[in-house]
């Protein structure tokens, strides 16, 4: 679940948490791995332009746009120069023009991408498809991402939340207000001071007083969004400090509660964690696989590589926590998992 993403205008979104390098774990044999692919990584240089490399370090597609996000998995990505607002292929060819002055976040609806005004004052938002046709106007005011969600929410200049299909069309009309998340097809929403569940019909079913007690786990509270394979943080606080652990899709912990923090993805069976204040990558039996040389935790999104850093430098890591690019760069953003594609040179 993303909050108002539309109107976050940094381009490129950096998990960074700044940690020490970890010295020891008590490691698992690593599982057998896929060969290396070539891969476009969005990297800003020095200058503060970005651009995209491959898996040595090497530009090729230059560094020349003023902000950018990663390609997805259809090969597409959105960047912008000065005031002009694209989206380019993996040889950095404009596939097609969004209107002047607006931003994206790419596909996050597969098929659909929307697109919103960079400037905040009156800022509108609509939706393309991969063609670069609009196939929403740009008439809402401010929209969300909910992953997995057949219906987008968008807001009206009422302030009021509803909900259209993903071929734009209003499925429910604006009339909340709020909406929070998306979880085992139901939204939640808020009618009139009144919390809801609601399905993808507009059903509605007023939350229980159960909503509100916390999900206990062997005593630990289960806590956050459930990733694709159903399962869920679950965090205990001992001598004020909190640990956290992973409850499965059963609903038992299989995780114990003994990292500082993890991060869940969707597409991967290695989990970001901070143990003892180290970074290290773990399995879902929690035992760890790998030590990182990064100082930072970031997940590898399915992909055979994930960023790193040490001291605010941003570099690529292998699946042993090895640099691929030493870290050099300004800021880091890895392309939307597998399949990754074999880019043509592009000549400085």
């Amino acid at each position: 679940m993303q909050y108002n993403r539309v109107l976050d205008k940094i381009g490129l979104t950096i998990c960074a948490m700044l940690l020490s390098v970890p010295h020891a774990f008590a490691l698992s044999t690593s599982p057998v791995l896929k060969p290396f692919q070539p891969v476009l990584a969005n990297m800003k240089d020095s200058g503060g332009k970005c651009g995209f490399i491959d898996l040595t370090g090497k530009f090729v597609i230059p560094a020349q746009f003023d902000d950018a996000h990663p390609f997805d998995k259809q090969g597409l990505a959105w960047v912008r120069r000065g005031k002009k607002s694209q989206f380019i292929d993996t040889n950095g060819r404009v596939v097609f023009n969004l209107p002047d002055n607006t931003s994206s976040y790419g596909f996050e609806y597969d098929n659909l991408a929307q697109f919103y005004d960079y400037e905040w004052e009156n800022q509108r938002t609509g939706f393309v498809n991969r063609k670069g046709d609009i196939v929403v106007p740009k008439i809402w005011k401010s929209t969300i991402s909910f992953e997995g969600s057949e219906l987008i929410p968008v807001q009206d200049d009422a302030d009021k939340w509803g909900f259209i299909n993903l071929s734009g069309k209003v499925v429910i009309a604006p009339r909340f207000d709020s909406t929070e998340g998306f979880k085992n097809g139901s939204y939640a929403v808020t009618l009139d001071g009144i919390e809801y569940n609601m399905d993808a019909t507009g059903n509605l079913t007023e939350k229980g007083n159960a909503d509100d007690i916390p999900f206990l786990v062997e005593g630990a509270e289960a806590w956050g969004d459930f990733n694709a394979k159903g399962f869920q943080s679950a965090r205990i606080e001992k001598n004020d400090n909190i640990f956290i652990g992973l409850v499965n899709p059963a609903g038992q912990l299989q995780i114990k509660p003994i990292f500082d923090d993890l991060r869940l993805d969707d597409d991967e069976e290695l989990i970001p964690v901070i143990y003892k204040g180290k970074v290290g990558y773990a399995d879902y039996s929690g035992k760890i696989v790998f030590q990182s040389q990064s100082d930072s935790l970031y997940a590898f999104n399915g992909a055979t590589y994930a960023a790193g850093s040490i001291r605010n430098k941003k570099g690529l890591i292998d699946r042993k926590g090895n640099w691929l690019v030493k870290p050099k760069f300004a800021m880091i953003d890895q392309c939307q998992a597998y399949p990754v594609f074999a880019p043509k040179n592009i000549a400085n």
